[in-house]
């Protein structure tokens, strides 16, 4: 019999799954992440990055991401998309293409010093997005820094999971939209 337990930590809520009642200390973990983005573009073409400051999260730290976030229990996507960006930049969120751009990957990974293994499932939804005005990280915790910075130079950058096709996806919408 396959068993289920649902786990809520902290954003994220996490299905782990086990084949006998006794191997429930001993399983590999399900996470599955759901998190929720903007895609902003400046007069010059350039996408707004952030580079995350995770210390702890050694595999995350350092790299750079679209702003955003994840979903809360019970929340929809826009009002997460919202939320994050107010405070993660200090600015509104104004949605300018309908429809988010959804993208899904799984990994595994084991966390340091710990012996399961868990895999992940990660759900991003990206809304192409302007800004109601100048940003400011100074009080996020989570970025170190920010930069305008041109689409063809992202691959040059470490940059978290997805974040190359999301922004090559968004700027191929705003094209066929004009």
């Amino acid at each position: 019999m396959l068993y289920f337990a649902l786990i809520r930590s902290g954003y994220r809520i996490i299905i782990k799954s086990f084949n006998h009642e006794e191997d429930k200390n001993m399983v590999e973990c399900e996470r599955l992440i759901a998190g929720v983005i903007g895609v902003a573009f400046n007069e010059k073409g350039e996408v707004l990055l952030s580079q995350r400051h995770e210390p702890n999260v050694p595999n995350e730290h350092a790299k750079w991401q679209l702003p955003g976030g994840s979903l809360e229990f019970g929340e929809h996507p826009e009002d997460t998309l919202r939320r994050e960006i107010q405070e993660e930049l200090k600015t509104k969120a104004i949605i300018i293409s309908p429809g988010p751009i959804i993208k899904s990957q799984t990994f595994k990974e084991k966390k340091p010093g710990d012996d399961d293994l868990t895999s992940y499932h990660l759900l991003m939804l990206a809304y192409i997005i302007s800004l109601d005005s100048d940003i400011d990280i100074s009080g996020d915790p989570e970025a170190s820094s920010s930069a305008w910075v041109p689409v063809d130079k992202i691959a040059t950058l470490d940059t978290l999971p997805l974040v190359q096709g999301i922004v090559n996806e968004a700027r191929e919408r705003l094209k066929t939209n004009r």
